[in-house]
């Protein structure tokens, strides 16, 4: 995928929404910037918030949901479903491995 779909999320390198869609971005930092009073500070900081926004990854946010008792009652049933799965699986390991070592359970 070519570099300024990801950057200014267009489809062409000639599109404008791109470019209107930074405006949105560009105004919030200069409202965030506007209280400092030397211009060159201000300019330096409004340009760090786009560099920021350019090469911070974005947020993986977990969502968390309520479960209900019948949703907890299903995962506490799979759970042990797994358990006893694994446990079944487990013996006859263990009786292969005591027949290859020449051992009697």
């Amino acid at each position: 995928m070519p570099w300024f779909v990801d950057r200014y999320g267009i489809c062409g390198v000639f599109g404008e929404d791109g470019a209107e869609a930074l405006h949105v971005v560009d105004n919030l930092y200069r409202r965030l910037v506007r209280q400092i009073r030397n211009p060159e500070d201000r300019h330096k900081a409004h340009t760090l918030h786009h560099t920021a926004r350019d090469f911070t990854p974005k947020l993986q946010r977990e969502v968390l949901t309520r479960q209900s008792a019948k949703q907890k009652a299903a995962k506490a049933a799979a759970e042990a479903a797994t358990a006893a799965a694994a446990a079944l699986l487990a013996v006859p390991a263990d009786a292969a491995r005591a027949e290859a070592l020449g051992e009697g359970l």
